[in-house]
Order: C-alpha cells, then structure tokens, then sequence
C-alpha cells in the first residue's frame, strides 16, 4: 500500500508540474501577442531558446534525481548489517553522478543570464528609442538644428550611450574580458561619485569594484543605429524613429559557455577568449515634433505702463 500511494503521490505531483509549465506557455505564448519592447522580447529566438534550455535540464536533473532514489532504494531495504556494508557503494554512486548534476545546474544558471540579457537588449533598444525622440528635435548646434542628425554625430553618440548604460548590468564584470578595457570610464565614475556625495549616500562598493569593467564591456560591445529619414535629410515632425540595438552578450558562467558555442549559429568567440551572443531589437517610437518656443519675459516690465 505504501509503494502504491508513493507512486501515486510521483504521479500527482508529475502531473501538475505539466499543468503549471503548460500555463506557463499559454501565459507567454498570449503576452507574446501584443506590441511593444517586451512583446518582441517574448518572441526572440534567445529568449525562447533559454527557457526551452532551462526546462529540459530541470528535467533532465529531476530525472537524475529520480533515478538516484530509485537505484538507492533497493539498498535501502537490506538488512542493517547489509545498510552498513553497502553505504559505501551508494556514496560511490552519488558522487559519480554529482558532477553531472552541477554542470547541468550551470547551464541552468547561463540560460537564465541569456533571458535576462536579451530582455536588457530589448529594454535597451526602447531607451535608445526614448532618447532618440527626445534628440532628433533638439538643436544642439549650428550643424545639427530641429529634426537633422548628421553621421556621425553627438545626437547618434548620445542614442547609443542610453543603450550601452541601459546593458551595463548585464554585461562582464570582469576586467579585459572579451577583449575590453581602456575606455575613458573616469567621467562616468566621477559623475556617479558625484551624485552618491550629494545625495549624503556613501558611494557603493560596486562603482569602484564592478562598474568600470561592466561600462567598458558595454562601450565596447554596444552599437545603435538610427533609421535614415524618409525624406532626406531631416525627418518629420511626427514621423516615426526606429532605432536597432546590437549588443554581443558575454557568457560568463564557466564549464557551461561551452554549450552554447556547440550549438551551430548561437555564440561565438570573442577576443582575449571568452563567447558571447550577437543579439539584435529594434524599437519605434514617434518624434516628438516642433518643439514649443517660450517667449523669455525682460524684466522690468514696460507693458501698460505710462
């Protein structure tokens, strides 16, 4: 009786693991139907990908897991004399299969990364966006006036450092990797360090230990590109701005990268070794338009007087 109320118990509890994963891809399957940064997020090929990876290790893991208690019960119902001389093999087995289960955790852990740093991709190429609408109709100079970007320009600098601020979280963390390093982060920094010390913050340990290797992998790896005009050379009031984020998104968990380079067409090496994922989004957004003039007031005032 005991066997047949576990087994069903493993029935049950298979059973609404399928029930809850299949709610789970209706849920992403009817949000992946809409518009916007996030619905696109939800329909990328990596995104969908990583979490195809994650479930079939977390099954492959239970099933290890499964298959330990399975071969362990028979020595489970020895005799204690026989418990005791045949611990030992038990112990032999878990450690053999331990290994396997760490790296299988470890893939787990760099497609989660991946999802999370294609949805920064995404979100990125909205920021970009964002900021484009707000550039583009700016008059910055004699050169750059209402609605004109010139190539190259301080507008398109200004569009790819929202993107590459929006992925620094999610970029390496540690110096030189994928052949980063010497960028001019001491501005950033000093900004930062400015704002904690104004704000009567202390300045966090991350500033100084993470951030200027992150910002540097950013820079680097992070290029924005605003859509010509319909009309050259300037664009329209109202006219839609579509901007493209690219972002090669570094894999930085070990003895599980590896994977992901096997896999034809997904990562690739990068410089000074390390793989990484050439992600792409792409987001519209519609300028802003004319910009209100202000009539600037000269004081002391003459109107209606005398």
């Amino acid at each position: 009786m005991a066997r047949q109320r576990q087994k069903r118990g493993g029935v049950r509890a298979a059973i609404e693991v399928l029930v809850a994963l299949a709610v789970l891809a209706g849920a992403w399957a009817w949000a992946a139907r809409g518009q916007g940064w996030f619905a696109d997020f939800l329909r990328d090929r990596y995104a969908i990908a990583g979490i195809l990876m994650f479930a079939f290790c977390l099954a492959v893991m239970l099933a290890a897991w499964a298959l330990i208690w399975r071969l362990g019960r028979q020595h489970r119902r020895q005799r204690k004399a026989a418990q005791d001389a045949q611990a030992g093999n038990a112990a032999v087995e878990f450690v053999l299969v331990l290994p396997f289960l760490l790296w299988i955790m470890l893939i787990m852990v760099q497609s989660m990364l991946m999802v999370a740093g294609n949805l920064s991709v995404h979100y990125a190429s909205y920021i970009a966006a964002r900021t484009a609408i707000v550039q583009v109709p700016s008059e910055l100079n004699d050169l750059e006036t209402r609605n004109l970007v010139m190539d190259p320009s301080l507008k398109r600098e200004r569009i790819r450092q929202a993107a590459v601020n929006a992925l620094v979280g999610v970029s390496a963390g540690q110096s030189g990797a994928g052949g980063s390093g010497g960028g001019d982060t001491a501005n950033v920094e000093t900004g930062l360090n400015d704002f904690f010390r104004q704000s009567d913050k202390p300045v966090p340990a991350w500033i100084a230990n993470y951030y200027r290797a992150k910002y540097d992998y950013a820079n680097l790896y992070t290029q924005a590109t605003l859509y010509d005009p319909l009309v050259p050379p300037a664009y329209g009031d109202h006219e839609d701005l579509t901007v493209r984020v690219n972002h090669t998104f570094y894999l930085s968990v070990p003895y599980a990268r590896a994977v992901f380079y096997w896999v034809p067409n997904f990562a690739r090496p990068l410089d000074s070794g390390g793989y990484g994922i050439d992600m792409e989004a792409t987001c519209t957004l519609t300028n802003q338009g004319v910009v209100d003039k202000i009539d600037v007031e000269v004081f002391p005032r003459t109107v209606g007087r005398g």
